[in-house]
């Protein structure tokens, strides 16, 4: 038997045993980062990476991806012109953006991004993304700044 386990953006472990001679999962089970955790009566994976788990216990929707192995961050100053916070990498699994400005950011996948369109960031908030292409933003004001950290395959 063998055991894999892959993480999810929002903190949930998904762990999975593997009979090596059918190939066949034989048990899956669901956890928070720490603890916790039920079995999943549902599994799809769809593509190599990511994953889809139905709780049995609570019927919750929970979307894994494969666990990166290396990575990168940084910080890009943001004002009003759209600016690439990261461009466009396929190796990438995930990345996580964290507003360290004053004032709120709008986030979107091309220059066409503004105040109307963009995904909001206020303050001091961060959004996890299971994304491979390029990320813009730009701000409401200026002298905004996002961190952000991503994790490569």
């Amino acid at each position: 038997m063998a055991t894999n386990a892959f993480v999810g953006v929002d903190k949930k472990v998904l762990i999975f045993i593997v009979d090596e001679s059918s190939g066949k999962i034989r048990a899956v089970r669901t956890s928070d980062l720490g603890g916790g955790g039920g079995v999943a009566s549902e599994v799809k994976i769809k593509g190599d990476l990511d994953i889809v788990a139905k709780q049995r216990d609570t019927g919750e929707l929970v979307f894994f991806t494969k666990t990166s192995s290396s990575g990168d961050y940084d910080r890009v100053s943001v004002g009003a012109t759209p600016t690439v916070v990261v461009p466009a990498n396929e190796d990438r699994v995930w990345i996580l953006l964290r507003n360290e400005g004053p004032e709120t950011v709008y986030i979107g996948f091309d220059d066409s991004v503004d105040p109307t369109n963009g995904m909001p960031l206020e303050p001091g908030e961060s959004v996890p993304l299971p994304h491979s292409g390029s990320i813009y933003a730009v701000s409401s004001g200026a002298g905004s700044t996002i961190k952000y950290m991503e994790g490569t395959a």
